[in-house]
């Protein structure tokens, strides 16, 4: 399995630019908030049991997914306070061996288009709570990925790409394959 894993700052486009790459690749795709909105249902964010259920089902799915034989998965997640530090390290020991491996994957943007993407409508549909005003905060939280990732992560600036130009440059960067 390849397991795509695409993370940055909360209204980057990683959803809108996953969905694309799974058109172009046909990797199931695993949307982050997929879980936490599924949590958030049970638990306040950021409590003990929040973080918690939320951890095992990221780790189950990709468990299953790799168990399951699936050939490529696309995951979406952005980097905050409330996820451990060894869920990444975590999951790299999860994925990778001779036959399977991940793929890092950092979407930035502008800080100008991005505190408008941040205020787009379409985040409603999940629970997706930052604000333009908040979103300098999200920068300090880089120390949350661990070095390794930025030593092999591709970084894409997608100010002024489409989603489907970003989809098609991981998809080369990678060599997935593309229909």
């Amino acid at each position: 399995m390849k397991l795509i894993f695409i993370y940055g700052p909360p209204g980057v486009g990683k959803l809108t630019v996953a969905q694309e790459l799974a058109k172009l690749t046909r990797y199931k795709l695993f949307h982050n908030h997929l879980t936490v909105d599924l949590v958030y249902a049970l638990f306040d964010f950021g409590t003990k049991p929040f973080i918690e259920l939320r951890e095992i089902i990221w780790m189950m799915a990709f468990q299953k997914a790799k168990e399951e034989g699936i050939h490529g998965m696309i995951f979406t997640f952005a980097p905050e306070a409330s996820v451990p530090g060894h869920f990444i390290p975590d999951v790299m020991q999860l994925i990778e061996d001779d036959h399977n491996s991940i793929h890092f994957v950092e979407l930035t943007c502008q800080p100008d288009a991005l505190r408008e993407r941040i205020a787009n409508p379409s985040r409603s549909k999940y629970a997706k709570g930052m604000s333009p005003e908040h979103i300098e905060q999200y920068y300090q939280r880089d120390a949350l990925i661990p070095m390794v990732v930025h030593e092999r992560k591709l970084t894409i600036d997608n100010t002024t790409l489409s989603p489907q130009e970003t989809a098609i440059r991981i998809a080369q960067q990678y060599a997935l394959p593309t229909q």
